[in-house]
Formats: structure tokens, C-alpha cells, sequence
């Protein structure tokens, strides 16, 4: 089955009105201006890659110059069990491993199943496993990481042995990219310092051999008391509470703690409560 655009011009059902049309025929006459063989105008109104060659980089087939996936096994792929020497199999290419890793990853089959759908060749192409792929081969590849990082979105793909694999692709690369850049934003956010522990008779002997290694104890057995710490613990990056044993607490007190705990924990800090 070929592979079609999420548009078809000559469908007029494809045409929302005038404008949305309008606007789209701008975007693929701009693309063919820039003579971008590499780029295309997609459906969100960005430019993704356009990959038809076995040389293009970011194509399933793609081999680095390095040959990156000589050492790389199926067992890399987090979150996918492989049977015995199944895991130790190479990964070859994204496609290879690709198809493998679908099998694998499915739950409502048995071992043997999986094991008898390898051998038979079977293809059933999972998104998750795909993602999953994708991410060894960020890892293990400086030229896929490049494409990655620098790459919007997937626009086209050739069909690989007769599979459109074009929609599955653009999904699981798109799940891939809001990972990483969850993953850049908690590490940009994680603020370095040294960890505070903060508890009733539990510190004590902590407290009494001062700081070492980096954490900080202090015996705290009221609300007032675990206030007064925290307003000097601004510049630790975590804090591990164990919160006193007070029948009642003051309400003024107890609100100056929760301000004080969002404060740390906007800041990218940690807070830690037992």
C-alpha cells in the first residue's frame, strides 16, 4: 500500500474552505521554492523531514558511517524483555530492530508465541516500540542523535517492504521528542546544593555529628521550629522532613511551611516527607 499525503489536492473533500486550502497551497509552493529535497511542508504547518532514500539520514534504514549498531543488542531497548540470546541479537537498523521489538513488546502473548512469530517473520508494527528504538539509537549514534535533536517532525517516509510505516513513524518520533525535552527540563531544573534532613528525636544523632557528605540534620519537634528551619535551608536542594509529632498546630505557622515548601519546590528543589 502506498503511502499517501495527509492532503489530497485533487480530493475536494480534502478543502475545509477557501482560506484553510488557500494556505496550505502558500505553505507546499514555498516549500518548492526553497528546493528543499530534504523538507516539506506538513500538516501542522512545519517543516518535516522527507526521508526516500537509504542514505538519508533519520530513514529506518540508515546506516551511520561508524556503524554505531555493531555493538548495540535488542537488549538495549529499556522496557522490552527478549527471551535467552534474543536480547543479544543486533540491532542491525531501526527497522530491523524495530520489527523484532514490536513482538516482544506485545502482553497478550506468550513467550513461545513471540518466539514463533520471530521465526516466522512476522511483522506487527508497535508505535511504543518503535519510540522505544528510537531512543537506543539516540543514545548510541551521534548522527541519529543529530537528526533527532535537529529534526521538527517526519513529513514522508518511503514504504519498506511494502509497509507505509509513515504514520507510525511520525507518532512514536513525536512521543520521543516531548520525552527528551521532558528530560531537558527536569535536568535544567534540578538545582544543586546540599540536602537538609529535618525530624523530631530522629536527627539527633545526626545533628550532633554536624554536616557530612553534604546533608545537614536538625531536630525540629514543632511546627514553629521546622518554619524557622526551612527560612535557612533556602539554598539546599533538598529537603527530607519527617514532621513533628504535635497534636495541634498553628494555622498561621502551618500556611508559612506550605508557602515556604512551594517557594523550595519552584525553585527546582526537592522536598521529601515522611
Amino acid at each position: 500500500e502506498r503511502c499517501r499525503k495527509p492532503h489530497n489536492e485533487d480530493d475536494p473533500s480534502a478543502r475545509r474552505g477557501d482560506s484553510l486550502s488557500g494556505w496550505f497551497d502558500i505553505c507546499m509552493q514555498l516549500a518548492e521554492t526553497w528546493n528543499d529535497p530534504k523538507s516539506d511542508i506538513g500538516t501542522r504547518g512545519h517543516r518535516g523531514a522527507v526521508l526516500l532514500s537509504p542514505t538519508d539520514k533519520g530513514l529506518l534504514q540508515f546506516q551511520c558511517v561508524d556503524d554505531c549498531f555493531s555493538k548495540t543488542t535488542l537488549s538495549d531497548s529499556q522496557g522490552i524483555q527478549f527471551p535467552g540470546a534474543n536480547g543479544r541479537q543486533l540491532i542491525g537498523n531501526p527497522w530491523m530492530a524495530w520489527k523484532t521489538a514490536s513482538i516482544f513488546i506485545r502482553k497478550e502473548l506468550s513467550t513461545m508465541q513471540k518466539v514463533e512469530q520471530v521465526r516466522n517473520r512476522a511483522v506487527s508494527l508497535d508505535t511504543e516500540a518503535l519510540r522505544k528504538v528510537l531512543m537506543v539509537a539516540y543514545s548510541v549514534c551521534t548522527e541519529w542523535t543529530e537528526f533527532i535533536c535537529t529534526t521538527m517532525s517526519i513529513a514522508k517516509h518511503e514504504s519498506i517492504d511494502q509497509n507505509c510505516v509513515i504514520d507510525l513513524y511520525r507518532i512514536a518520533f513525536e512521543d520521543l521528542k516531548k520525552e527528551l525535552q521532558k528530560d531537558e527540563r527536569e535536568a535544567r531544573s534540578l538545582k544543586k546544593g546540599p540536602t537538609g534532613f529535618a525530624a523530631p528525636e530522629e536527627a539527633l544523632l545526626m545533628e550532633r555529628d554536624a554536616s557530612k557528605g553534604g546533608l545537614t540534620a536538625k531536630v525540629v519537634s514543632t511546627y514553629k521550629q521546622l518554619r524557622n528551619t526551612l527560612e535557612d535551608w533556602t539554598t539546599f536542594a533538598i529537603w527530607v522532613i519527617a514532621l513533628p509529632v504535635e497534636n495541634r498546630g498553628d494555622k498561621k505557622i502551618i500556611c508559612d511551611i506550605l508557602r515556604i515548601a512551594k517557594s523550595h519546590s519552584d525553585n527546582g528543589r526537592k522536598i521529601v516527607t515522611a
